[in-house]
């Protein structure tokens, strides 16, 4: 099977809910949600921006859990959720993954917000309606597409970010370059992972495109996945010793050296960045294998892979040996 992504960008195939929303966030939430009711669950570092009814977590994804979830619906329910209201996930992306999956699961499903403080979640995970926890056999293995309302990108939350959230960003958004051959011309330009966080919302509005025209990711979509299989098993055995962009860094460089043409150049622009294209030392590649066939993307004969290609396409491979991108990770 192919996917092919155009140039031009992918036109969606029917009305879509998500709205991306700049400013100040409060005035962004409500323009969303007019008068709505609405609760906020935020990371601890922003307990000091919501009231005393909301909800505070502690972010990251060792809060990525069923039990962090139910904590969230929990706390919720008993501060009064109904129907009628709209849950606020505020903080990076694993916050935004965790409260989605409790706004899709509580009272059988209620209206959500993103407001994502990082730029690799105002890119990645905040946009999609992918939401979900990790299990200790894997990273997002548990579930549900349940789009927001909409997502509200407030650029002052990154005014204090480490160097380290701006990699991790860079490499979502240099795999948007890759679907879209004129941001990749753009982003050959810049010599860091702060100049290639300019493109933030080019690449956001790439990945709306895709997931407009496929939301439930039966085809088209799956283009997103570049990079991703191999990210996410080095993601859960590092257990935080990676961020999700290095780890999908590594992946990215992975599949180009499988596949593409540009390889080199592409992985060099990489490494420019700061970010790692090779397995870390620690990393154990039996156990990676292992991980990449838990993933949810195998099949009961192999790995789904995506692989790169010229000018935008990729390629859906079925039956993938997770050992080939072992070999070509190192």
């Amino acid at each position: 099977m192919s996917l092919l992504v155009p140039t031009g960008g992918v036109v969606p195939c029917q009305p879509w809910p998500h709205r991306l929303v700049h400013g100040a966030w409060r005035v962004g939430l409500e323009d969303l949600i007019a008068e709505r009711p609405y609760f906020v669950v935020a990371e601890r570092r922003f307990a000091d921006q919501v009231g005393q009814r909301n909800v505070i977590v502690d972010g990251g994804e060792s809060g990525k859990t069923l039990n962090h979830a139910e904590d969230v619906v929990v706390a919720l329910i008993q501060a009064g959720l109904t129907r009628s209201h709209v849950v606020v996930a505020l903080g990076g992306g694993a916050t935004t993954d965790l409260v989605g999956f409790a706004a899709a699961t509580a009272l059988r499903g209620v209206d959500w917000v993103g407001v994502p403080t990082t730029v690799l979640a105002a890119v990645d995970a905040s946009i999609g309606g992918k939401t979900g926890v990790n299990l200790a056999l894997g990273k997002n293995l548990i579930g549900a597409f349940h789009q927001p309302l909409g997502v509200v990108v407030d650029s002052d939350f990154w005014l204090s970010l480490p160097e380290v959230e701006w990699r991790s960003a860079a490499a979502e958004i240099f795999k948007a370059g890759l679907l879209r051959p004129e941001l990749m011309e753009r982003l050959e330009s810049c010599s860091t992972a702060r100049e290639a966080a300019n493109y933030a919302v080019t690449a956001a509005e790439l990945k709306l495109d895709v997931v407009a025209a496929d939301p439930d990711e039966h085809n088209l979509r799956l283009a997103l996945n570049l990079g991703h299989t191999l990210a996410h098993a080095i993601e859960t055995q590092g257990n935080g010793r990676v961020q999700h962009g290095e780890a999908v860094a590594i992946g990215l460089a992975a599949v180009l050296r499988l596949n593409h043409p540009q390889a080199t150049h592409h992985i060099s622009l990489l490494d420019a960045w700061g970010l790692p294209t090779e397995l870390p030392s620690w990393a154990d590649a039996a156990g990676l294998v292992d991980l990449m066939r838990r993933d949810k993307k195998s099949n009961t004969d192999g790995l789904r892979v995506v692989l790169p290609g010229a000018n935008g396409s990729c390629h859906l491979v079925d039956r993938f040996d997770p050992e080939r991108l072992i070999e070509f990770a190192v």
